[in-house]
């Protein structure tokens, strides 16, 4: 209801009294209309000259026209005093009060001030039309709110962006001040070499595509003049039948090569599916296939290894001539020269010959020196062995091998007394100050005869040098991402991991399987990592310093691949469905599929022994699959596989001695003995309940096979189970496990070289730890430990090399 001013309501009370007002009859009263904001407006009281106006305080008009009645509560009267528009805004604006839809009147602000209303400080104010006058308040940067002069607050740009601030994209930001910040705003320009905004490429910049991105094989990819697409004329498809770029044949087109001009010895040339030469089907030795009469060819060693060569492990080289030289085998390697050179006969005359040895792995762990020489009053010589290398000589003999002729021994720092020239005999000098140091280098022996007139002949000798692993050097963490990648580290003496220059290193895929093991695995100078989301396998060379090379071709396609295993020529790939797809490794590590075998449903982790021939393969489904791996690289299943591990599980563990096969099983752990025809039967007491109550993942072996390691998912912080391992699968927690790793949840585990140490990767959190194993088999951290992992990932597992 609009209120009248207390002027206009005294005088309607006036005229409310019970007097008869007669007007002259001259007199007209005018029609008054006031506007209010209730939209209501008065009639004309009294038109007619004369009229007696009687006024009702009940009624604002009435229809007689001799009579009306003035309501005090009525929004006009008739008669002109009872207007009450004051103001230019509200019905009694300006009187003080503040009736009804008025904020404020006059001075009146209504308990109001700057603050209530969002302001920090200042003098609020009132309009004339009774409304807030806020020009005196002062506005706060900072309160979320854009106000008075202020361009934007926080994250409120106003609705402004850098295209309205005169920029052609980019993001607009706000300063502290409120003020706008364009430094993230761009302006594009086609032919600057920056790719910005709309542009897809501009000049060199391509935004990191190539022409394989863009679909094709290979070729040289460039920008087109408006910056608006790729100019794909120089990118190139193999399998068109032309011959472009770098490609060296393209379907029947083989630039006119035949096996002969690659240096064989005949048979088909062919051209691969990437656009190399083919040289399968031809003969003789580099084809990449151990043919009849070829003890090797490239990665081929027809399943010959260092165990099978009587050393204690190593991986063989393949030599020019395709014959296997064993020099990266571990143990004894013995180098000989037959000079047939003359000693003496005058007295000061030197006999030098010299051994170059090359490809040994390891270090010195044993040096013995066999000679054979022709010669009257061997007690005449004066013989020395130096390490021209590292030019240290180490005295053989000097004078005692008394009067006798000739000298057919062997120097070796084991024999039991001083020499008598003859059989094994103990130096003069140690030879052991050759051991820990590198056996490759040259080798020299030195015979002085010091006394003239009698003579002889070195016939031949021999360097006989026993190397040992010397550790792990690197190891590479695969870290489960999209895109997935690869952790290097460097391994030091002391067990600290500080990672590669340049990795992580790109697998050219996405993802492993989460927590599932041997995702990553070493094949001699190669190694091979499952890229799960993507379908397809990287592979790597791997360089001195431990960094990774993208081998020609990777990554390989392997549909669903989950987890890979290897011997030096073949590798295998699980693909959680109901397969094992077989691959060559080629001598450039190149794969090419063989096809597939049957392995049971939802096919994981695998493992495999090379020594014995045989892959093992876990089940999901509550199965562990065994096959036996042939020459060629097919598998052929053993009798009674697949066997029932009774419980789900994530990998199959075979051990090194190839005679005990362990799987995961919930919080437990499945032993099985292994029989000559490879069936298995469970071992005594199996399955072992994991005390951590942890789900069981993850499983490595000591090299003697005498102790299992166990990692956990679900485990927080980390732990790992140690266990002895009875030569018949019986397990017996050693005291104190589990081990806390340092991290949370120890999945990815891998044993040093020579069983002291346990390398962790952890889906957890990013970090590796490093555990020293006593003879216990009680784990403790080594300084430093765990070492930093800076990528973000599940850390899937962990390989040694």
């Amino acid at each position: 209801m609009l209120r009248i001013s207390t002027t206009s309501l005294r005088a309607a009370l006036l005229l409310a009294a019970p007097t008869a007002l007669v007007g002259c009859p001259d007199d007209t009263t005018p029609s008054d209309t006031a506007d209010d904001t209730s939209g209501s407006s008065s009639t004309d009281a009294a038109s007619t000259s004369g009229a007696t106006t009687t006024i009702d305080p009940d009624t604002s008009s009435s229809t007689d026209p001799t009579v009306t009645t003035v309501d005090p509560d009525s929004s006009s009267s008739g008669d002109a005093s009872s207007s009450s528009s004051s103001g230019p805004g509200f019905d009694g604006c300006g009187d003080g009060d503040i009736d009804d839809g008025e904020l404020c009147d006059g001075d009146n602000l209504d308990g109001r001030d700057c603050a209530s209303e969002d302001f920090v400080d200042g003098v609020l104010a009132c309009n004339a039309d009774c409304t807030l006058d806020t020009s005196g308040c002062n506005y706060a940067c900072g309160d979320g709110d854009v106000q008075g002069d202020e361009q934007c607050e926080g994250d409120d740009l106003d609705g402004a962006t850098c295209v309205t601030q005169g920029f052609d994209g980019g993001n607009l930001d706000c300063n502290a001040d409120c003020t706008f910040d364009v430094s993230g705003c761009e302006t594009y320009t086609c032919g600057d070499d920056v790719h910005a905004g709309p542009e897809v490429c501009d000049g060199a910049d391509l935004d990191g595509e190539t022409c394989a991105t863009q679909g094709f094989d290979s070729g040289t990819l460039a920008c087109a003049a408006d910056c608006t697409g790729f100019d794909t004329t120089g990118c190139f498809v193999c399998g068109d039948g032309i011959i472009n770029g770098d490609e060296v044949c393209d379907g029947a087109d083989l630039a006119g090569q035949d096996c002969v001009s690659q240096g064989l010895d005949g048979g088909s040339l062919s051209c691969a599916a990437d656009c190399t030469f083919d040289l399968s089907e031809c003969t003789g030795c580099g084809n990449g296939d151990q043919d009849p009469g070829e003890e090797c060819d490239g990665n081929d060693f027809g399943g010959v290894t260092c165990l099978g060569l009587g050393f204690e492990g190593g991986q063989p080289t393949c030599a020019p001539g395709c014959v296997i030289a064993p020099e990266s085998c571990f143990g004894q390697h013995t180098f000989c020269a037959s000079p047939a050179s003359a000693i003496g006969p005058g007295a000061g005359a030197l006999t030098v010959s010299t051994i170059p040895v090359a490809g040994l792995a390891g270090l010195v762990s044993d040096v013995d020196v066999l000679v054979d020489v022709g010669h009257t009053a061997v007690g005449d010589l004066q013989l020395d062995l130096r390490h021209v290398d590292v030019d240290l000589s180490v005295a053989l003999a000097d004078a005692q091998c008394g009067v006798d002729d000739d000298i057919d021994a062997t120097f070796d720092q084991d024999a039991a007394g001083l020499p008598a020239c003859a059989s094994t005999v103990l130096p003069l000098g140690d030879l052991d100050a050759y051991v820990g140091a590198a056996g490759n280098g040259a080798w020299e022996l030195s015979i002085l005869d010091q006394t003239a007139g009698n003579g002889g002949t070195l016939d031949e000798w021999c360097i006989s040098l026993t190397t040992e692993s010397d550790g792990e050097s690197f190891a590479y963490v695969v870290n489960d991402t999209a895109p997935n990648s690869i952790t290097a580290y460097t391994v030091a003496d002391d067990g600290t991991l500080a990672e590669i220059p340049g990795s992580p290193f790109a697998t050219g895929g996405d993802s492993s399987f989460n927590h599932h093991p041997n995702a990553v695995v070493n094949c001699g100078p190669y190694l091979y990592a499952a890229n799960f989301n993507s379908g397809n396998i990287a592979g790597f060379s791997v360089a001195g310093d431990g960094s990774l090379s993208v081998l020609a071709g990777s990554p390989f396609p392997s549909a669903g691949v989950v987890s890979v295993a290897c011997t030096s020529s073949f590798l295998y790939a699980s693909n959680f469905g109901t397969s094992v797809e077989r691959f060559s490794i080629d001598g450039a590590g190149a794969l090419a599929s063989l096809g597939t075998t049957d392995a049971g449903p939802s096919t994981l982790g695998m493992t495999l022994n090379e020594a014995t021939g045989r892959l093992v393969v876990a089940g999901w489904s509550s199965s562990v699959n065994v096959f036996d791996i042939d020459g060629a690289g097919n598998l052929t299943a053993v009798p009674g596989s697949p066997f029932n591990t009774g419980g789900s599980n994530h990998s199959a563990s075979i051990s090194p001695d190839g005679a005990l096969v362990a799987t995961e099983g919930n919080n437990a752990v499945n032993l099985f003995v292994v029989a000559d025809d490879g069936s298995l039967s469970p071992a005594v007491g199996s399955p072992f309940v994991d005390p951590t109550g942890c789900e069981t993942v993850g499983l490595a072996w000591a090299p003697d096979s005498a102790r299992l390691f166990v990692g956990h998912r679900g485990c927080f912080p980390g732990q790992v189970m140690v266990y002895d391992v009875a030569p018949d699968g019986v397990l017996s927690p050693v005291a104190g496990a589990p081990f806390a790793t340092g991290g949370n949840e120890a999945v990815g585990l891998a044993v040093a070289f020579d069983g002291s140490r346990i390398y962790a990767s952890h889906i957890g959190d990013t970090s590796t730890a490093v555990l020293d194993v006593d003879a216990g088999g009680a784990l403790t951290p080594v300084p430093g430990s765990p070492f930093a992992n800076n990528t973000f990932g599940n850390h899937a597992w962990i390989v040694l090399r």
